[in-house]
């Protein structure tokens, strides 16, 4: 046997970048990231070409980093292989359960199947629920898979508009799709306790849901607090997951599943959406029309597309503003022509019995005040056959 084989230590006369090579190499098999021996390249001839690249060690530990915080692993390859392997793109060397996140997927699926066979074919007898609102429902669950459990989710790691289109989707489009589509027995937990009741009720009046979602949304896009949540992709997933239930406290006042007893009248919904819109719209100037990228985790990440830094803001600023106006102006239009139609003249009991049903009062109660048993008409009921008259 030869004799044994010695740990390589650079010499005097090493090359500029040995020794601290050498450091570099402990620190990284210390911290687990490269782990096994590491040898500088001067001790095997064929590895000396490689000290022409010790001269961007910093960029690429840089970027290494980078990688890490934008949710990637230390397998994943850098910007810098996959050009040497001919690979490009935002989804180079993504895996399937990284740009489709399976188990999400299956939870949507799983939740869609029960939403139908519990609401809509519930063994044959008459839906609780119409098609449109389960339509409703289940668009929003397409939007929420989207969001968190698309491509469009890895692609937001480095891509600040994408992160914006996320946002969007949940707060805009999900939030209130959800609640015109979840049926009012879904609802019914909260409501199974006063203590639960009184926090629901507390945490959707117009005031409180106001500040908890725009609160949830400012700290969202504070810089410090972006960059550290962003590093960990559990915590990102968790803040979007947050901020998609303070949507749906903010759109609660209009889109309320369970009578309210003090439900806001029309012209207060319009100015609630109003405020809302205004809020809304500063951020949506403050990030469109500034210069440069606040968030370091996106400023520092490869640029596809052509698309830089500044660029990526001001998009990212666009989409935001393109999204939440189109989901005020719809919610606007609606409220006003619900509006509009309570202010024509009522020319038969029917429609104050409707009015009154829709405000919260009980049947009978609605037949008393709109004169029904009076005259011993009897209206068909909103949710089953028609009644039968009650005692005059």
């Amino acid at each position: 046997m030869g004799p044994a084989r010695q740990p390589w230590r650079p010499s005097p006369d090493a090359p500029s970048g040995g020794r601290s090579l050498a450091r570099t190499a402990g620190g990284l098999r210390r911290s687990g990231l490269c782990p096994g021996r590491v040898w500088h390249p001067a001790a095997r001839p064929e590895f000396a070409g490689a000290l022409a690249l010790w001269g961007e060690s910093r960029a690429e530990w840089s970027e290494c980093l980078v990688r890490r915080r934008c949710g990637g692993s230390r397998d994943r390859p850098s910007h810098r292989d996959t050009q040497a392997r001919g690979m490009s793109g935002p989804f180079a060397g993504a895996g399937f359960a990284s740009l489709w996140h399976p188990w999400f997927g299956l939870t949507a699926l799983a939740a869609a199947a029960a939403y139908l066979r519990a609401w809509v074919w519930s063994g044959g007898r008459r839906a609780a629920v119409s098609w449109d609102r389960a339509a409703a429902f289940l668009a929003a669950l397409a939007c929420a898979y989207a969001a968190l459990g698309s491509p469009l989710a890895y692609l937001a790691r480095g891509l600040f508009a994408a992160g914006m289109l996320q946002d969007v989707l949940l707060a805009f489009v999900a939030a209130p799709l959800a609640l015109h589509g979840t049926p009012p027995g879904l609802w019914r937990p909260l409501w199974a306790r006063p203590g639960r009741r009184r926090l629901v009720r507390a945490i959707t009046r117009p005031l409180p849901a106001t500040l908890l979602f725009h609160g949830l949304f400012g700290l969202h896009l504070w810089p410090w607090l972006f960059d550290r949540v962003a590093a960990v992709p559990l915590l990102a997933l968790a803040q979007g997951m947050l901020l998609g239930m303070a949507a749906l406290c903010m759109w609660w006042p209009v889109l309320a599943p369970v009578p309210d007893p003090r439900p806001l009248r029309e012209p207060g919904l319009i100015l609630y959406l109003f405020a809302n819109w205004v809020v809304v719209t500063i951020a949506f100037v403050v990030l469109t029309f500034g210069h440069g990228m606040p968030y370091a985790t996106f400023a520092h990440a490869p640029h596809w597309w052509g698309i830089g830094p500044t660029t990526d803001r001001q998009l990212g600023g666009a989409v935001l503003g393109l999204g939440s106006h189109a989901a005020y102006i719809v919610a606007l239009a609606v409220v006003f022509h619900r509006w509009v139609a309570q202010e024509r003249p009522l020319s038969s009991p029917l429609h104050v019995y409707r009015r009154l049903r829709a405000s919260g009062f009980t049947e009978r109660e609605a037949r008393d005040l709109a004169g029904i048993d009076a005259g011993g008409w009897s209206p068909p009921s909103l949710t089953g056959p028609a009644s039968t008259p009650g005692p005059r």
